[in-house]
């Protein structure tokens, strides 16, 4: 070996160290020699997708390492190639989250190429079309490093670009006709955030409207149809479809006109934070609107707390009132498709509360009367109300007829604890009446359902409302966790409640569905709203600019009644490929996160409903993706429910009069506690039976707390059948795990 090659093989050798060593050097260095520029640039001609790595400066280069992230849901490698010496297949590497990885070294002396060189030329295939994506060359995967044959390791400027794999363009406007002409006059506004849906022979694509009004799709040739989704049933379209083809060139002015059916108010709040915590002051962040279509007078905003655990501390809105526990807002006047904010900071206090425990905070638009009201209906509507007596060890349930008339119809109210439900008892109220309801303080978490009169003209069928915390159990502890498996009565429009358990600590890439479900399969009723709470938080390291949200709505949602909700921070949203909401945060200063600070966590809400055609059984599966600053994607949990019908485990079956008799846990996964308390008896006996009816245990009670074995019990559902004095006294269903 000559001793030119010697030097040669040395040099390269400092390279390769060069490169091990750069995140090093880059700490240690103020300045860098000279700056290569890498741009991108696209180009969609079907099948394949192309980007042009083009590159300025790029003078004596040695070798160089950087990264690309792409869009993985919308893009699929499928080839590399360069203009430069040397470079193969081994000189990339293509990962499975978006992330293409480029290692090149050359000759010793170096090569140089004129300015706007294609460095690199990479194909895809495009999964979507009228679909948008991005690109990124970034040092988020890989450090750059660019070396020159004097070993100097030169600044890069890098770049970002959006695509879309278009066709042609549609594009029109949704008008609002307020004079009821069916013709686009000039003084007439457009209309935002409706759902424009386009049909391709069967496959559906959507967009919302922006602000003005406009929307559009990217499509290539072919023929479609285009239809407005109403954002209630109080309006109605001059034409609410239109079929167009399109052949070779941009259609333009496919303007929808939006009128009234029928006048109504229809206003619309929404109201979460970002994680809710102790001894902190917790910003909510409320949004309201006129989905209706006449203006709204007198508008106003309540938001009602549990003052025993929260303090008012401030709002950004000038014009509130304070009540005991409520904190209303004077709106004013509410114009049709206005939409506002209002942030309300509110203190968890310290000395009475406890981390898992759940806090509710209600948000109450008006006027809210309903605008379709059938003769059926007798005016009758039910409301709930809840204390918890310490003194007394009472839990105490008030329902009360608050309507212009009497119940025409007996219903039935149950209440649940924890999860066990009480049988079903009649109830029906005239005007103003009002029925009590005791329960002991024992720390179970209760709650009571009332079932609204027929012909009922608001969405939700029952009143409800839960209370946790009041007494203790056998344990010396309340159960925590169940006030959220269920639906709060807030499918109208202008009421929504929040209940979120207190968190110690901030959590990532997190998503939250309420309700969250009965039981290990999440089981919800079929026409029950879920709300998605997605919370994103900045552990980066930097403060971040940009969060990107994207969640394919799943095919069992029904993706028309999407309403968007509250958020931490201003966010536009969007449709992309079929049903996939984007929603962007743009105009973030996102610090870092320092430990237990809320400044550095995001969230948004929004609420839809499934499906109608679903059946018992059916699952709804949702997770979403996140970008932090352009990024590669970071998956949240994945959230699920399964439809079902009387899935509540059945109520303890008093014979007569109820006795404070506890059985728990249940469910249970060996021994079942049965605490009768100070109840005086002589014998107690206990059978227990399947589902089927099949006897598959007995045994005697010896004390007033004693044990049930489960052990021998495969999983499942079983009735206990309690006897005290030989006399029948309960029985109770549990769920053996």
């Amino acid at each position: 070996i000559n001793q030119e090659h010697i030097i040669n093989l040395m040099k390269n050798l400092t390279k390769y160290i060069i490169f091990l060593l750069f995140p090093l050097t880059g700490l240690m260095a103020q300045t860098c020699p000279d700056t290569v520029k890498l741009s991108l640039v696209t180009n969609f001609d079907g099948p394949d997708f192309t980007v042009d790595i083009l590159v300025d400066n790029y003078k004596d280069i040695v070798g160089f390492q950087f990264g690309l992230n792409y869009d993985a849901d919308l893009l699929i490698p499928k080839f590399v190639t360069s203009a430069i010496s040397g470079f193969n297949a081994d000189n990339f590497t293509v990962n499975s989250n978006g992330n293409i990885r480029f290692f090149w070294l050359g000759g010793a002396l170096g090569e140089t190429l004129p300015n706007k060189t294609k460095l690199l030329t990479l194909k895809f295939t495009p999964m979507h079309l009228s679909s948008t994506g991005y690109l990124e060359i970034s040092p988020k995967q890989l450090p750059f490093e660019f070396v020159n044959s004097n070993t100097d390791v030169l600044c890069v400027k890098a770049d970002f670009k959006e695509f879309t794999t278009k066709g042609h363009t549609v594009s029109g406007k949704l008008i609002f006709d307020s004079n009821d002409n069916c013709l686009a006059d000039l003084d007439e506004s457009g209309l935002n955030d409706w759902l424009i849906e386009l049909d391709d022979n069967g496959k559906k694509y959507y967009r919302n409207t922006k602000s003005d009004g406009s929307y559009n799709f990217s499509l290539p040739d072919g023929i479609y149809s285009i239809r407005v989704i109403p954002r209630n049933k109080f309006w109605q379209l001059c034409d609410d479809v239109k079929n167009i083809r399109v052949s070779g060139e941009n259609i333009e002015n496919q303007n929808f006109l939006a009128t009234e059916f029928k006048e109504c108010i229809k206003l619309k709040t929404d109201i979460s934070t970002r994680s809710l915590k102790r001894c902190t002051d917790n910003t909510y962040h409320l949004v309201y609107e006129n989905q209706g279509n006449i203006t709204a007078q007198d508008a106003q905003i309540s938001v009602y707390y549990n003052n025993e655990f929260m303090q008012f501390v401030g709002t950004d809105h000038n014009d509130f009132t304070l009540g005991t526990g409520s904190v209303t807002f004077n709106i004013g006047t509410m114009d049709v498709n206005v939409i506002d904010t209002i942030k309300v900071i509110l203190n968890l206090r310290c000395d009475n509360t406890i981390d898992a425990q759940t806090y509710c905070v209600t948000a109450v638009a008006s006027p809210n009367d309903p605008c379709d009201v059938v003769s059926e209906w007798s005016g009758a509507k039910l409301e709930v109300d809840a204390l918890c007596d310490k003194l007394g060890e009472k839990v105490k349930f008030t329902i009360k007829n608050s309507g212009v008339g009497n119940m025409k119809n007996p219903k039935t109210y149950i209440v649940t604890e924890d999860d066990v439900m009480r049988p079903p008892k009649p109830i029906q109220l005239d005007l103003a009446e009002a029925l009590e309801i005791e329960l002991p303080a024992n720390g179970t978490t209760y709650r009571i359902f009332a079932t609204q009169d027929d012909a009922f003209p608001y969405d939700s069928p029952v009143a409800t409302l839960a209370l946790e915390g009041c007494g203790e159990n056998g344990g010396g502890t309340f159960s925590t966790g169940y006030v959220t498996i269920f639906e709060e009565s807030d499918r109208d429009l202008f009421i929504d409640t929040d209940c979120q358990q207190a968190l110690r600590f901030n959590i990532s890439n997190l998503m939250v569905a309420s309700p969250v479900g009965y039981g290990e399969p999440h089981y919800i009723e079929k026409g029950t709203n879920i709300e998605y709470l997605i919370r994103f938080n900045n552990t980066s390291g930097d403060t971040l600019s940009s969060v990107i949200i994207r969640n394919n709505i799943p095919n069992t949602l029904d993706i028309t009644t999407l309403q968007m909700g509250a958020s931490s921070h201003p966010y536009t949203y969007r449709f992309n490929k079929e049903r996939d909401l984007i929603i962007t945060f743009d105009q973030l200063v996102l610090p870092h996160d320092m430990g237990n600070n809320t400044v550095s966590e995001g969230f948004v809400k929004y609420k839809i409903a499934p499906i109608s055609t679903l059946n018992d059984g059916d699952s709804i599966k949702n997770t979403a993706r996140i970008l932090y600053n352009y990024g590669p994607q970071e998956a949240t949990n994945l959230v699920y429910h399964v439809i079902g019908t009387n899935f509540i485990i059945s109520s303890t079956e008093w014979s007569d009069s109820p006795l404070d008799i506890k059985f728990y846990p249940n469910p249970t996964t060996n021994t079942l506690i049965v605490d009768t308390k100070d109840l005086i008896y002589k014998t107690s006996q206990y059978q227990i039976f399947d589902q089927y009816g099949r006897s598959c245990g007995n045994g005697t009670l010896s004390a007033s707390k004693d044990n049930i074995s489960c052990d021998h019990l495969p999983n499942g559902i079983y009735n206990i059948h309690l006897k005290i004095d030989q006399k029948p006294i309960v029985t109770v269903k549990i769920v053996k795990l």
